[in-house]
C-alpha cells in the first residue's frame, strides 16, 4: 500500500491454487447441513477479507496519497501518476482474484471443458500431478450454476489429488444424460484415511451439490487412489 512518505508499489499476487483443508470423511456417510451451511459461511468470511485487506487497503492508500497530494507534500506530479498507476493495477489483480472466486471468467470466455483444461495445466506446471480432463457435448450447454458446480468440484478434487494425496495421475470426465450431469475425478494417489474427519474445502464439495439437489461422494480403491464422483440432476425444484 502507498503512503505519502514511500513510493513503493504493493506487489499484485501471482496465481496460487485454491485453498484446500483436510481430506474428506468416511465414504457413504451423509453430509451435514450445518457443515455445508458453515463452509459456505466461511467461503463469505474468506471473500469479505479478500476484499477488505486486498482490494480495500490498496484503496484506502491511494485516498490518503491523494490527500497528502493536495497538500504539496507527496512529491512530483510525475511521481504521483505513476505511483498511483502501480497501486490501481494492484487493486486490480486483487479484484480479479476474488471475481475467479466467485465465477471464474474461463467458464463463460471458454466453455466448462477449457476452463477445466486450462485449471489442469496450471496445476500441473505447479506440481508433479498429470491431469487428462474428458466432457462430452452436453456438459457445455449446461445451466450457468450446474456448470460452476461442477467446476468448483472438480478443481476442488484436483487440487486435493496434487496436495494431499500424493498422486502422479488424475482423470477428470464429465458425462450428461437426458437427467443428470455425471462428474468423475479418480487419481492413483495412496487413498483416504477412514478416520479423517471432513475438512472445509470437501464439506463445501458436498454442500454444492446437496444445494443443487445432487450428491457427491469419496470411495478409495484397495490398492490405492480416490475417486470423487458427483451427480447433478438436470431439473431441481
Amino acid at each position: 500500500m502507498i503512503s505519502p512518505t514511500a513510493t513503493s508499489p504493493t506487489p499484485a499476487r501471482s496465481f496460487c491454487l485454491p485453498t484446500v483443508f483436510e481430506i474428506p470423511p468416511v465414504p457413504g456417510a451423509s453430509p451435514r447441513p450445518e457443515n455445508a451451511a458453515r463452509a459456505r459461511e466461511e467461503e463469505r468470511t474468506h471473500l469479505s477479507r479478500e476484499l477488505h485487506d486486498g482490494v480495500g487497503a490498496v484503496l484506502a492508500g491511494l485516498i490518503m496519497f491523494v490527500g497528502a497530494a493536495q497538500t504539496g507534500t507527496a512529491g512530483r506530479p510525475r511521481e504521483l501518476l505513476a505511483a498511483v498507476e502501480r497501486d490501481l493495477t494492484c487493486a486490480a489483480g486483487e479484484l480479479r482474484g476474488v471475481i475467479e472466486q466467485l465465477r471464474p471468467p474461463a467458464l463463460s470466455e471458454l466453455g466448462l471443458t477449457r476452463a477445466l483444461e486450462r485449471h489442469a495445466e496450471r496445476l500441473s506446471a505447479a506440481s508433479a500431478l498429470r491431469i487428462t480432463v474428458h466432457a462430452d457435448e452436453g456438459s457445455e450447454s449446461l445451466r450457468p450454476d450446474l456448470m460452476l458446480a461442477v467446476y468448483r468440484i472438480a478443481t476442488e478434487a484436483m487440487v486435493n489429488a496434487a496436495r494431499h494425496a500424493g498422486a502422479s495421475n488424475c482423470a477428470v470426465v464429465v458425462r450428461t444424460d437426458c437427467e443428470s450431469v455425471r462428474l468423475g475425478v479418480s487419481d492413483d494417489g495412496r487413498g483416504l484415511q477412514a478416520a479423517a474427519q471432513p475438512g472445509v474445502g470437501m464439506s463445501a464439495m458436498r454442500g454444492r451439490a446437496a444445494d443443487l439437489g445432487g450428491s457427491c461422494t469419496w470411495r478409495s480403491q484397495p490398492l490405492g487412489g480416490t475417486t470423487v464422483r458427483c451427480r447433478l440432476p438436470l431439473a431441481h425444484a
